[in-house]
């Protein structure tokens, strides 16, 4: 494919992928290729430039799904460069915690956990990697010692609030043939699969996930009582929007364009949810739940909302988990909350904290003290939530919000022409 695409000129006029022209060019530059970024009438543009090594040249537009495919075959040809698996455990552990350092001042800068011991509780919150695995030492795999199911506690991140800890994944443990990489390629297609795209997408996960996980340890220093389909509704809501919000404040903290290349990946995801008859889909479930803010009785037995199976992929929580950070992501604006705009994206935070928290406290006139734990809480199941309207996603539904994010990114059309651009170009290779 590298030699396929020499001496072709190839422009981008897309304002996203303008934003990761730095990254881009250095990815690009052990390739030998060029990424000329400048402004034009029609907007920003990206040029990309091969040297010749044949007279047939070819130049054409391309499209974000077109650069997508081009990328995969990039990234296999970068593999045998991957770092360190000791060094990448460490820079991706940092970044994690660096997540939930971000949403943790987020929070202290809204005060509104003041008088629930929130000041001390949020300097205790950490990242800690789950036990390093060791097969020879612990009589065989995960999977074979513990079960398949404790694979998703292995390769995800997960909160326990009563330590103040959201667990990650143990990366140094991750070599190409672990059941880890197994694991996270399980439902990938065979021609889709790439350690390095593998890669990027846990570190993808490193920058939100502790973002959805740092709600949950919220949660419980609120004295929040809540069902798992209204715990969970509020950690998938917030990961896509206090991601953006930490990218705004902390320097080095994903890169230029890195949250619309993730609402890139959940878009693709969605459609083939969305898409498969056995998916267990239903969107009148979904939509009550979402506009409810999560609250509505009624839905998944008010509390059935757990993985199923044995993947986390199969289980409902994880279908309708991804769709509501993506639509909180997009939002009613139709476009995405951009760490670029500050201003919009400190509202949206503010709105979404005084709707989780404002009036759900255990210091708000309905708390109790709990006789178990003897701790004051909160019930929050059932109750009516007052949900600001910056964060309201009633009034567009989520075909409208995919459109809006699909349509400049052309994913199949883009996908059946640059498949008609690559076999033109692989007919060249092989009569070279």
């Amino acid at each position: 494919m590298l030699r396929s695409l020499v001496g072709s000129e190839m422009c981008i006029r897309d304002s996203f992928l303008h934003k990761t022209h730095a990254s881009l060019q250095q990815a690009l530059s052990p390739l030998g290729w060029e990424l000329r970024a400048s402004d034009s009438e029609q907007g920003p543009t990206l040029t990309m430039i091969t040297s010749s090594l044949q007279e047939e040249s070819v130049s054409k537009m391309i499209t974000k799904g077109e650069v997508q495919v081009l990328g995969m075959q990039v990234e296999r040809r970068m593999e045998a460069s991957m770092e360190d698996p000791e060094d990448r455990a460490e820079k991706l552990q940092a970044v994690a915690q660096a997540a939930l350092e971000g949403c943790s001042q987020l929070v202290q800068d809204s005060n509104l956990l003041d008088g629930l011991g929130a000041g001390s509780e949020l300097e205790r919150f950490n990242m800690t990697p789950v036990m390093s695995w060791d097969p020879a030492a612990f009589g065989g795999s995960v999977s074979d010692v513990l079960g398949p199911l404790m694979l998703t506690a292995y390769t995800g991140f997960s909160a326990s609030p009563t330590d103040a800890a959201v667990t990650m994944p143990c990366f140094k443990d991750w070599a190409p043939d672990s059941e880890f990489v197994g694991y996270i390629l399980k439902y990938v297609p065979e021609e889709e699969r790439s350690n390095a795209r593998m890669w990027r997408y846990m570190y993808h996960m490193c920058l939100r996930a502790p973002c959805h996980e740092v709600i949950h340890l919220l949660q419980h220093v609120a004295g929040q009582r809540m069902t798992g389909q209204l715990a969970e509704h509020d950690g998938y809501f917030s990961s896509q929007i206090l991601m953006t919000a930490v990218m705004t404040r902390t320097e080095g903290f994903g890169y230029p364009g890195c949250g619309e290349a993730i609402l890139m990946q959940d878009c693709y995801k969605i459609i083939k949810i969305t898409e498969l008859v056995d998916s267990g889909w239903l969107e009148e479930d979904y939509v009550k739940w979402r506009d409810s803010f999560g609250v509505a009785l009624g839905v998944w037995n008010d509390k059935d909302f757990g993985a199923t199976g044995d993947h986390q992929g199969k289980g409902i929580e994880f279908k309708c988990g991804a769709m509501l950070t993506f639509e909180a992501g997009v939002g009613n604006a139709g476009s995405p909350v951009d760490e670029e705009d500050p201003e919009r994206v400190m509202a949206v935070v503010d709105g979404m904290l005084h709707t989780m928290f404002g009036d759900r406290t255990a210091n708000s006139p309905d708390g109790f003290v709990d006789e178990k734990s003897g701790r004051r809480m909160i019930d929050c199941n059932g109750r009516p939530v007052k949900i600001a309207e910056v964060v309201s996603l009633a009034g567009m539904s989520l075909g409208d919000r995919l459109g809006a994010v699909s349509a400049p990114i052309g994913l199949e059309a883009s996908r059946s022409r640059f498949q008609e651009f690559t076999k033109s170009c692989s007919e060249l290779e092989a009569r070279e």
